[in-house]
């Protein structure tokens, strides 16, 4: 029998979609950054759903408001990949019994840091107990379908590839984090920050789809890279 660590993510997502009976008429199709449900009037509801386990995704350092601001952040990105403004936000928390409870009161006030800094609002979520601190998340918005922004609507050879901004400082930051290489003194805290306190480029997808030129949009690594 194989296992996780044999096959991969992507190979296991495979596995796991072909046990799913996709929707017909889907906007966005699997695979995107995020999903869509169409509204029937020239609209669709655009949703994305992500999620951070403390013992494996957050680096020394990183604070509960920090790594609850993250989950958000991760989410609008998505959406923002899709040209889509986010509306609402619903997280979900894992967390063991014997968790400090103002630790968690930290988680809430980063998910309200996070909706307010991109526009959108906390309009629910869950809380459940766990072996380990479990942040995840959805964010959602709505979108003319005919605006969505997808990975590729008619990419061709000649078009300009872009960026919305610079790689490369999110690796600087864990790589001296995790392995303990010093940075460039100039280079240091900007890595640190887009570690512990990453921007989403929501405004600049919303914007980009509004002009209806874009013929691939995606973000990097949950946007964040």
């Amino acid at each position: 029998m194989s296992r996780v660590s044999d096959v991969g993510e992507r190979a296991l997502i495979q596995r796991i979609m072909k046990n799913l009976t996709p929707l017909p008429g889907m906007p966005i199709p699997f695979w995107d950054d995020a999903s869509a449900l169409s509204l029937g009037d020239g609209r669709a509801l655009v949703v994305n759903t992500d999620m951070l386990v403390w013992k494996t995704d957050i680096p020394e350092g990183m604070t509960p408001f920090q790594a609850a601001r993250k989950a958000v952040v991760m989410n609008v990105s998505d959406l923002g990949a899709k040209g889509v403004q986010p509306t609402a936000f619903m997280p979900n928390i894992g967390i063991p019994s014997d968790y400090p409870v103002d630790d968690v009161v930290e988680m809430a006030k980063g998910f309200e840091e996070g909706a307010r800094e991109y526009g959108c609002h906390v309009v629910g979520g869950d809380t459940n107990e766990a072996c380990d601190v479990i942040i995840s998340g959805s964010a959602l918005g709505i979108m003319d379908e005919k605006r969505i922004m997808l990975r590729n609507n008619g990419v061709k050879p000649g078009h300009i590839l872009a960026t919305t901004g610079y790689f490369g400082l999110t690796s600087v930051g864990f790589t001296y984090l995790i392995n303990g290489i010093e940075p460039q003194k100039d280079v240091k805290q900007p890595a640190l920050d887009a570690v512990y306190m990453p921007k989403a480029r929501v405004s600049e997808g919303v914007a980009l789809a509004k002009t209806g030129a874009v013929s691939g949009c995606m973000d990097s690594s949950d946007g964040l890279s």
